[in-house]
């Protein structure tokens, strides 16, 4: 009797040790007896550092890894697909909008290919992705297709645990352990030295048609798994994108989504086995078909989903997906949609027979699947979960006050939302160009009563100046921007969010930033702040939310809730949290919106955020002098800071300079302020702005100036990164 056809679509939980059958399958380091394949570095061309702050390699594109070895010395490089698979032209869209997320991108020149300098994606993380769950039957697969919706989600720092959504087709022989191609988003500290979202592809194979000596040999050597360019067997020829490089913007949870499409096929005349990735197909490379024996004609196993792995993936899972069960939903549980295959040699992408198809979780306990099926919008399914992960505890503004207040705050009552609002709030003034919807701070639904307080906060109170002007008093400080000095009682901003690259190992920070200080002679002076803000000493190098304020009780600079003097309203807002979407250099443009402003009645100052002005919470005057009336220097711009930010500067804004204009250079737009006690929110008086830059040569500002859409300035710069 004829076998059923299956495909697997699964969530799998998965380690680095695994067992399958009874046979031990066991990681094998890419660098073991590399000198036995005599792979030495390509000759390179050029370097290129990327948007994302990565370097790559221009290597010539008949210089690259692969031709190294000796079963490719004689292989001739294929530019493009023979042909396109049937089909592509036809759309299986999800509900809701989903935008299309963007892999990073390198101007290499023509004839050469991007590899990514000092990659540390080792691959003994690599197990052998040939199965990745139980398939007891078989059917033909030449191509598949998948739209991943692509999330970061959280794998702890220290561990060396992955998480992936993928998608792959494999052969799977009988009592054997199969081979196979694979590709999508993978998140893994570890080998990647961050959280981000990233481009992967992997590969095991196995190599047929050689002399018995050079067989034994080359099995030694690649019978494994391999990642990117780590070892040779995958030809790239697009010179424009980086295996290994960061997937932006990520979806949000609740918020907008975006996807990668993906697309593997095999070309039916010289039988090789393309990537292709992006609305428009556009050709990566492909993997050889000669280096295989049981997938060199065609795979009989397919897989879209999610899966962890790792040494504490079954003790301690990381999350998958979004982070969220499937249950949730569009908008919040990670899906794939648009899933096709090729099921023959005529080329043609169809939707899988549902009959045909398996979908089950390792544990649903830790991470589920649903929704899935065939309906007018195609084949999809949600998956993933929360694992093991540790989730923003909820802390009542009650408990422990003895540690968080001063003796200036006990017994006060909180004032739970500005007695008013200032005056021309709906009043805008957009910048140039079109700017995509708002950037989103992290939200966390707390009962109402409690204020969120992220755990472990790392910012320490230790790496903060005062903020009174950006003149420096204590570290290493360069900006660009706007001064601005008049009395003032409240300022408001649109902030161009991007994630300037920080070296990870220094204590240096990156700011987006804006500011009321008040200077009195002789003084650096005092101040409230709010922004975005890169700081890798705190754990990671994402751009998170912070505020800063000098207590002048304490007589230091402040952040957060590290030490009092912000009252927290907001049940929804986590001060320290993340920023997301993220800006895209020559891509979408994201911005958040903050609001400083004094409250006319009881004189507290309110921080407001978003394009409702949701109140954050307030610096109760009470704890100021100085700065108890009013302000007189405000600051609209970039900063960057630490003890190596004069001889080792990273960069600021979008990490451009700022004569590159909208889309490439970071902004601040829609500057006001409130220069008196009639509340009223008002663009500047162009004659007290003063825009700046310490260095020129690092960072710069351009742009300045005020016109039909209102006072704006570009800043920024590359700084010495690299």
């Amino acid at each position: 009797m004829k076998a059923n056809n299956v495909f697997q679509l699964t969530l799998l939980l998965s380690y680095l040790l695994l067992t399958i059958g009874g046979k031990e399958l066991k990681s094998i380091n890419s660098r073991e007896k590399t000198n036995e394949i005599s792979l030495t570095s390509p000759q390179v061309n050029i370097t290129i550092q990327a948007q994302d702050g990565y370097i790559y390699d221009c290597v010539d594109v008949n210089l690259q890894t692969t031709f190294k070895h000796l079963v490719f010395k004689d292989h001739k490089i294929q530019m493009e697909p023979s042909s396109f698979p049937v089909g592509l032209d036809i759309k299986s869209p999800l509900e809701g909008a989903v935008l299309q997320a963007h892999l990073s991108t390198i101007d290499c020149p023509i004839g050469t290919i991007p590899i990514l300098h000092n990659n540390n994606m080792d691959n003994t993380i690599l197990q052998r992705i040939g199965k990745l769950a139980s398939n007891e039957s078989r059917m033909l697969v030449y191509g598949i297709r998948g739209s991943i919706n692509v999330y970061d989600p959280k794998v702890k720092k220290d561990s060396q645990d992955l998480t992936a959504s993928w998608i792959q087709i494999s052969n799977l022989p009988k009592d054997a352990v199969g081979v196979g191609i694979g590709v999508g988003s993978c998140v893994s500290p570890s080998l990647s030295g961050d959280n981000f979202a990233r481009f992967h592809i992997f590969w095991v194979r196995h190599m047929m048609g050689q002399k018995e000596s050079m067989m034994d040999h080359d099995n030694e050597e690649l019978k494994k798994g391999c990642a990117d360019h780590n070892c040779p067997g995958f030809m790239q020829v697009s010179h424009n994108v980086g295996l290994g490089g960061r997937i932006h913007p990520i979806s949000i949870y609740n918020g907008p989504q975006y996807v990668i499409n993906v697309l593997i096929f095999k070309d039916p005349k010289i039988e090789n086995w393309w990537l292709a990735y992006g609305s428009n197909n556009t050709p990566i490379g492909y993997w050889p078909s000669s280096q295989f024996s049981y997938l060199k004609d065609k795979g009989d196993y397919a897989f879209w989903g999610g899966y962890v792995q790792g040494p504490t993936a079954a003790s301690d899972p990381p999350q998958m997906g979004s982070g969220h069960f499937a249950s949730e939903g569009f908008g919040k549980a990670a899906f794939i949609r648009n899933i096709q295959v090729i099921e023959d040699k005529n080329n043609k992408l169809v939707t899988p027979n549902i009959r045909d198809s398996d979908s089950f979780s390792s544990d649903p306990k830790l991470y589920s699947y649903d929704g899935y099926g065939l309906n007018d919008n195609g084949m999809h399914v949600y998956y993933g979960g929360p694992g093991k992960g540790e989730e923003l505890k909820p802390i009542n503004n009650g408990e422990n006050t003895s540690q968080i207040l001063t003796t200036l705050q006990v017994n006060k009552t909180i004032q739970m939302e500005p007695s008013s609002f200032p005056i021309g709030m709906d009043i805008k003034s957009p910048l140039v160009g079109a700017i995509s919807p708002l950037a989103q701070l992290s939200t966390i639904d707390c009962p109402i009563g409690t204020i969120p307080i992220v755990r472990n906060n790392n910012l320490a109170n230790m790496m903060v100046q005062r903020i009174g002007t950006l003149a420096s008093d204590d570290l290493p400080m360069l900006g660009a921007g706007i001064e601005y000095w008049d009395e003032i009682y409240g300022m408001q901003a649109s902030i161009n969010v991007y994630e300037p690259s920080v070296k990870k190992d220094s204590k240096d920070v990156s700011a987006s930033w804006i500011q009321i200080s008040v200077v009195p002679k002789g003084t650096n002076g005092i101040g409230i702040g709010a922004g975005s803000y890169v700081y890798p000493r705190s754990g990671d190098s994402f751009a998170r939310f912070h505020i800063r304020w000098d207590n002048e009780e304490l007589n230091k600079s402040c952040s957060d809730h590290n030490c009092p003097g912000f009252m927290q309203v907001s049940r929804g807002v986590g001060l320290g949290g993340r920023i997301n979407p993220i800006s895209v250099y020559n891509g979408p443009q994201y911005v958040i919106n903050v609001l400083i402003f004094k409250d006319p009645k009881t004189k507290n100052w309110w921080l407001a955020y978003g394009s409702n002005n949701t109140p954050i919470g307030y610096w109760p005057s009470s704890q100021f002098s100085y700065f108890k009336a009013k302000g007189d220097y405000a600051f609209w711009g970039g900063y960057v800071k630490g003890p190596t930010a004069a001889s080792d500067p990273p960069q600021m804004g979008s990490g451009h300079f700022a004569s590159e204009g909208f889309g490439k250079a970071a902004f601040i737009r829609n500057i006001q302020v409130i220069e008196d006690k009639g509340n009223k929110l008002v663009t500047p008086n162009i004659r007290n702005a003063n825009p700046f830059s310490n260095n020129l040569k690092l960072y710069s500002y351009d742009g300045y100036g005020l016109n039909d859409d209102g006072m704006h300035v570009y800043y920024g710069g590359p700084g010495k990164y690299i």
